[in-house]
């Protein structure tokens, strides 16, 4: 079964929770809480089918406030649905053909990270996402296909 949309649909319902407001804080109590976000909409959506959400070894360590980006990229490399497109010269292809609808973004810049879920993929090999922690609240936005920021994607299935 794949929840991929289901992702999406639940994320959907945190639209314009922000940390101003303090609604944020259902989601996780850090203010690093991008990759919080993306663990909550994955174990929510697998709740709501009476599935056991597979994210239960995204492990957030004693000494770490919050889930991290690297733990989500790392997990997915373990788990065979990482797709990385870091220095790849055909990624526009990579993108239009491999990255759906509910797909997990790793992004790196300047030693930080960040994280969303894909909402559209464009014939170009642009995106839209919805993401936790952007300009501290949950909001779209859109990615070109060449963005050096963009590292790979996590392509999560039932």
């Amino acid at each position: 079964r794949d929840l991929r949309k289901d992702f999406v649909n639940t994320a959907y319902k945190y639209m314009g929770f922000n940390e101003a407001d303090g609604s944020a804080q259902m989601i996780s109590k850090s203010g690093e809480w991008c990759a919080d976000f993306i663990k909550y909409v994955i174990n929510e959506s697998y709740r709501n089918k009476g599935l056991t959400p597979p994210t239960s070894d995204l492990r957030i360590e004693p000494d770490m406030p919050h889930l991290r980006v690297e733990n989500i990229k790392q997990w997915g490399i373990r788990h065979g649905t990482y797709l990385s497109v870091a220095n790849k010269s055909n990624k526009v292809q990579t993108i239009t053909e491999n990255v759906k609808k509910g797909d997990i973004i790793i992004l790196r810049e300047n030693g930080a990270s960040h994280t969303g879920f894909v909402t559209k993929v464009y014939a170009d090999g642009s995106f839209d996402s919805i993401e936790g922690n952007r300009d501290d609240r949950v909001k779209t936005h859109h990615y070109q296909a060449n963005d050096p920021k963009l590292s790979g994607f996590v392509q999560v299935r039932a």
